[in-house]
């Protein structure tokens, strides 16, 4: 080399050494940056107003276990104040006040974006750039409607599979048999709801189903790595790569389901020009629902098989505030709910109540062909009770301010544009200010109020309230929240009558990482079937 390309060498070599330097230094300077824009009058349980101090706050949020969360809440949110945070990803986070959820639910979406504040609190813009939250929440909407009319339909489907899944994993003796509670519940849910959006022939299909779980899976890992792990600079790219075995896998479903969709729409369209009624002997399922809501001029207009089948895993598998019913949030719940029943069974005979209403109820509605779910109030009020004592997520009503100049918070607190407001709805659900005794679990807490409805009619009591934000609250609040209790307390209650389970000497601890709080996955339990 002469000595002359040397030079040139050396040059570019410490001219990509000072770009690195400045490009590390900026990204690690991002904390601070961010946390700098806020108002210097909002406070905040963490010391972050350095460069090195908001660095080593976001990365110790890692393994906090919410304790951060909990310290704000008791010094600033019960006394009515609004207060910062910062996060993994360094981005900070202003949390109001239980005291703000009314004004936060009902303030335009050109003043606070939900919108804006759940593409990046779930990434799927990222992990999919032609990602159209329009045309998915025109399905939802859809979807919505349809699982409500057809509910009886559903409820059938859901209680067939959970008897064949039963039959199959304990057996039809009467001796003990140790299985894993997860497992059960996770192939009842996934099956369950698969023969509702898909039908029977598909939900029993080994390779099918692998391929759903393997489309759920990947898709929340990479919302999780990509929304809430990945610091914001690097977010494009994570979300990119930790997407990858998405695209594989929406692929394969697509291998199965975009044929079914061709052939529906095709069908559909046939009878929409002979003018014959359209849903007439079609199969009751979301395939059905969808092809006849493009046909109708109800959902996007124009779209192919193949992005039906994008949005319809989106809309029933991710675990996103886009989702219609995520299905990992279903077994994730029933865990909860038998593991908090039986770790309080040794003193108190809940099974035992829960048992003889739902034996009832099932009794009463062969007779009168009224829904069994609305008539389960005690399973209702034991997962509505979980539900409160486990969130699944420690933060709810998450929005981003859009207007330009900011917003004033009710407390006068002024925040900039593009700042993340949210409130800690799992902190709201276990303060005795709103709940009797909230640190104690009561699982038939709600059900004076659930019996209000009167026998064989829908649960009056509402499934959110400014107090109780598990499927958030307002108009954003999650559409498939119904569907979901329905399909939870038809499971549990066919366990509950037909299998005996064995109590636990105590309830054990979930995992709480970041933003998750989840059972722990090797939960042991001894069942076998009631004589």
């Amino acid at each position: 080399m002469t000595e002359e390309q040397y030079t040139i060498v050396a040059g570019v070599l410490k001219l990509a050494s000072a770009v690195t330097c400045i490009a590390v230094s900026l990204f690690l300077l991002c904390p601070w940056i961010a946390y700098a824009r806020l108002p210097s009058s909002l406070k905040s349980p963490i010391n972050g107003r350095g460069p090195l101090s908001a660095l080593r706050a976001c990365l110790n949020e890692i393994n906090a276990k919410n304790k951060s969360l909990t310290k704000g809440y008791e010094l600033f949110s019960k006394n009515g104040q609004s207060f910062a945070m910062l996060n993994i990803n360094f981005r900070p986070q202003v949390i109001l006040p239980p005291e703000h959820v009314r004004w936060l639910v009902t303030q335009p979406e050109d003043i606070l974006s939900h919108a804006k504040a759940s593409d990046d609190a779930d990434a799927l813009g990222y992990i999919w750039p032609l990602f159209d939250a329009s045309a998915l929440h025109s399905f939802a909407k859809v979807l919505q409607n349809d699982l409500t009319r057809n509910v009886a339909q559903t409820e059938q489907d859901v209680l067939t599979e959970v008897q064949h899944i039963m039959d199959e994993i304990v057996g039809q003796t009467d001796s003990w048999k140790e299985v894993n509670m997860v497992q059960v519940f996770e192939r009842i849910m996934y099956q369950a709801t698969q023969r509702v959006y898909v039908g029977l022939a598909l939900c029993r299909d080994p390779t099918y189903m692998a391929y759903v779980k393997g489309y759920a899976r990947s898709l929340g890992t990479a919302m999780v790595f990509a929304a809430q792990l990945t610091p914001w600079p690097l977010r494009q790219v994570t979300a990119l790569l930790a997407g990858l075995p998405v695209y594989y896998y929406v692929l394969r479903v697509r291998s199965y389901l975009s044929p079914l969709f061709k052939e529906r729409m095709e069908r559909l369209k046939a009878k929409d020009r002979t003018k014959d009624n359209l849903l007439e002997g079609e199969p009751g399922n979301l395939i059905t629902w969808m092809s006849n809501s493009v046909i109708a001029g109800v959902g996007p207009k124009s779209v192919s098989p193949s992005e039906m089948v994008t949005w319809l895993g989106i809309l029933i598998l991710a675990d996103c505030a886009h989702a219609l019913l995520p299905t990992d949030n279903l077994w994730t719940t029933c865990t909860n709910v038998l593991l908090d029943l039986l770790s309080s069974e040794s003193e108190h005979a809940y099974l035992d109540s829960i048992r003889e209403e739902a034996k009832s109820v099932f009794a009463s509605s062969k007779k009168s062909g009224q829904p069994v779910s609305h008539g389960l109030n005690h399973i209702d009020s034991a997962i509505r009770e979980s539900l409160r004592m486990n969130s699944l997520s420690p933060r709810s009503l998450h929005r981003q301010v859009v207007r330009r100049g900011g917003v004033v918070l009710p407390d006068g607190q002024k925040v900039p544009t593009g700042t993340w407001l949210c409130v800690l709805s799992g902190n709201i659900q276990r303060d005795d200010d709103f709940y009797d005794d909230a640190q104690t679990y009561k699982p038939f807490r709600f059900v004076p109020k659930l019996a209000g409805a009167g026998s064989g009619k829908a649960p009056v009591l509402p499934l959110t309230n400014e107090k109780y934000l598990t499927f958030g609250h307002g108009r954003h609040a999650c559409p498939g929240r119904w569907f979901s209790f329905q399909v939870m307390k038809i499971a549990i209650a066919y366990i509950i009558i037909n299998y005996d389970i064995q109590p636990l000497d105590k309830r054990p601890d979930n995992i709480v990482f970041a933003d998750l709080n989840i059972p722990h996955l090797s939960h042991i339990i001894r069942i076998k079937r009631r004589t």
